[in-house]
């Protein structure tokens, strides 16, 4: 992708995108009380939430977050630094055998996700086929899958795809069944920093961590739960799909 050049430093976003009104998240993450939306043009993002991020981690009320934005739709022109996967196809069983079936492009929701060292969005599984991409910077990802669902207590009604439960700090007086995510050890002042194997990914008893660097992508399936942290400042598309 042109982007993974061009988007380095957001540079080209701030020249592209400088004026336009976009929305903004802020706060810790959108489970907090505190969390609000706010529109303002991308520059003043850049210049109140990025460029002077390192001082503001510690106040949630200065972290902010451009997520989940189409912004390709509002700029159409950004379209030419990127591509919609190949990999967004589906598979599906016919007679007994594998077949793979192309998911028309219209069919395929593209956002972007752009902020400062230490956004989160919380442990949380989507309905749909996910393809996480880093154009700059880097994400560090904590994966689980489907059948710890009950250990990681899900919140109830509308927010039941999100968990309550913080991967980074498990409160198992609250939450005893967490004690599954224990077997993770994290650094979350250099979530990077960690010893992986060949591939990249550190397995645990229970689930897997992986940190994305620019030109890297992840494939999260349906019900897999996923907890990302940017490990600095961050550009990330994703691809969200449904099967058919």
């Amino acid at each position: 992708w042109a982007s993974i050049q061009s988007w380095r430093g957001l540079a080209k976003l701030r020249a592209v995108a400088g004026r336009r009104t976009v929305p903004i998240e802020i706060g810790r993450n959108y489970m907090q009380d505190t969390w609000h939306i706010q529109l303002m043009p991308f520059n003043d993002f850049y210049s109140r939430y990025v460029a002077t991020s390192d001082s503001k981690q510690e106040n949630d009320s200065m972290i902010g977050y451009l997520a989940q934005h189409d912004l390709f739709r509002q700029i159409p022109s950004l379209w030419k630094d990127v591509q919609i996967p190949r990999y967004c196809i589906v598979s599906s069983k016919t007679s007994g055998r594998p077949h793979f079936k192309s998911v028309p492009m219209d069919d395929v929701s593209t956002q972007v996700w752009i902020g400062p060292k230490g956004t989160v969005t919380p442990l949380h599984f989507d309905k749909y086929h996910n393809l996480l991409a880093q154009v700059a910077g880097a994400k560090r990802i904590l994966l689980f899958p489907p059948t710890l669902s009950t250990s990681l207590y899900p919140y109830a009604e509308q927010q039941n795809n999100t968990s309550q439960v913080d991967p980074e700090k498990v409160d198992l007086k609250s939450f005893p069944l967490a004690r599954e995510l224990c077997a993770f050890s994290l650094n979350r002042s250099d979530p990077g920093n960690h010893k992986a194997d060949g591939a990249g990914r550190c397995t645990r008893q229970h689930g897997l961590e992986t940190v994305l660097y620019p030109g890297e992508m992840l494939y999260i399936p349906p019900g897999w739960w996923h907890h990302v942290r940017a490990c600095s400042i961050s550009a990330s598309v994703n691809f969200w799909w449904m099967t058919t």
